[in-house]
């Protein structure tokens, strides 16, 4: 809220530890916009934006071996099927446009020029 409220952007993670649960399944585009709905819910579509880092794998480093990884949204290419699902759930076309960058665009345009 106090990053809504400076007129920020929160970048959506696709890592299973914050948006799923690692232990029921792997994560999908489904997962990922379950988290945008309840962040659009709480602040407003005008502060959702894509933060993915698209890895493969992250090691679990909390236990003494990393031999846990949890699992990620693999490659840019999914970007296309999260795009989908949000249009499928009625997000309008402008919205997905700000979620795709639109909303760091202006952000940064205000904060840098």
């Amino acid at each position: 809220r106090k990053l809504a409220s400076s007129d920020g952007v929160m970048g959506m993670n696709a890592l299973s530890i914050f948006v799923g649960n690692p232990d029921e399944k792997k994560l999908d585009e489904k997962d990922v916009a379950d988290h945008v709905d309840h962040i659009r819910d709480l602040v407003g579509i005008d502060h959702v934006g894509f933060g993915f880092d698209f890895c493969d794998e992250m090691a679990d480093f909390t236990k003494a071996r990393a031999d846990r990884e949890y699992d990620c949204i693999k490659g840019h290419g999914h970007s296309i099927e999260f795009s989908a699902e949000l249009l499928s759930r009625g997000y309008s076309e402008a919205d997905v446009v700000k979620i795709i960058g639109g909303n760091f665009l202006r952000f940064l345009e205000k904060t840098i020029g």
